[in-house]
């Protein structure tokens, strides 16, 4: 966002009019009077604005800011120390600085955000709070933006903060919200999946191969059986199989405003949730999403259910096309899966039902 001088904002506004007052009154004065006091009063009045300008332009170019956290791995509304410093290396005295952050995404120490700071020349002040994320997802925290006014609130600078934000993964609450969803799909209304999913445990899974498609990590080629077939294969690992169910996680656009936010909190809560259902029940089910390509987890217990919660939250991308899905959906093998959609749209369980 670029710099702005705000003139005309809601509030103050009463600031403003009473400085238009004392100008056309001086004026006034001037006119009908003459003398040396009231040019003086009149000169002062008019030059206040240009002079305001140019030195808060000037306290706005010397101000520096740095704000760091302990760790970038948070869970929700859990605190988690912040230090903001704020510098000024030059020579002239800043005051009236106050501190700007997005309404009820995360929050600070309240004495923060309310105070008014004002550094002297070469001064350097180091503010120590807690800070407390309300959704789960990856995003900037911190000071967004920084504003400078004059002691009468006439001009008002407001402009970014030299580090930007700190990215910050912030991981959902661990529920059962997936878990009735779920019962439902497994009902007995679907007696195919069902059967699939029962006949199929971390215990039995065996080991196969299946001929190679281009997501397939080149890894898992069977380079013996292409030097004697002349035909790419992959290994299918041990805790795989072309039955397991196959969830798709099929997520919006991201940016950072509250109703946004609360639908990606609900989504990572409600794919964690269906992770967890199966990783309980003792039945394997991949996972799949978008990273820059179709990425795999395969839930086949608690460890593998671990570094799915972890890596979620960080690798979920912010933006998503319907080209994008389609791939997804292709890479789920509907062919020989059980392919289960979850939407960020509306957090439901569609069963294999999107026409692609």
């Amino acid at each position: 966002m670029s710099d702005k001088i705000n003139f005309l904002i809601k509030k103050p506004i009463i600031p403003r009019i009473i400085y238009l007052l004392l100008l056309i009154a001086s004026a006034v004065l001037v006119s009908n009077i003459g003398g040396v006091i009231t040019y003086g009063l009149f000169f002062s009045i008019l030059l206040y604005l240009p002079f305001t300008i140019i030195y808060l332009y000037i306290c706005r170019m010397c101000v520096t800011s740095h704000q760091e956290l302990d760790t970038v791995y948070l869970r929700k509304q859990q605190k988690s120390k912040f230090t903001l410093i704020l510098e000024n290396p030059g020579f002239l005295p800043i005051g009236s600085l106050s501190l700007l952050i997005p309404p009820n995404v995360f929050s600070f120490g309240k004495e923060l955000i309310e105070t008014e700071y004002s550094l002297m020349p070469k001064q350097k002040i180091t503010i120590h709070t807690d800070i407390c994320c309300k959704y789960a997802g990856s995003y900037g925290v911190g000071i967004y933006r920084l504003m400078l006014k004059d002691p009468f609130g006439i001009v008002v600078f407001r402009f970014d903060i030299s580090q930007g934000t700190i990215l910050v993964h912030v991981k959902p609450d661990l529920t059962t919200i997936a878990f009735k969803p779920l019962e439902k799909a497994l009902s007995d209304d679907n007696s195919r999946m069902r059967k699939q999913i029962q006949s199929t445990s971390f215990d039995t899974l065996g080991n196969d191969m299946q001929k190679y498609r281009p997501f397939d990590p080149i890894s898992k080629i069977h380079w013996k059986n292409y030097a004697r077939t002349n035909e790419l294969y992959v290994r299918i690992p041990d805790h795989q199989n072309l039955q397991m169910p196959v969830i798709i996680l099929e997520n919006n656009d991201f940016v950072v405003e509250e109703t946004v936010m609360q639908k990606r909190d609900r989504f990572l809560e409600f794919a964690v949730s269906a992770a967890d259902y199966f990783a309980r029940q003792k039945k394997p089910v991949k996972i799949i999403y978008y990273n820059f390509k179709p990425t795999y987890h395969l839930i086949d217990g608690y460890e593998s259910f671990n570094n799915f919660y972890s890596d979620l939250t960080r690798h979920l991308p912010s933006h998503n096309t319907d080209e994008v899905n389609s791939l997804l959906y292709k890479a789920a093998d509907p062919q020989n899966s059980i392919v289960l959609i979850i939407s960020e749209t509306d957090c439901k369980i569609n069963l294999d039902q999107a026409k692609r």
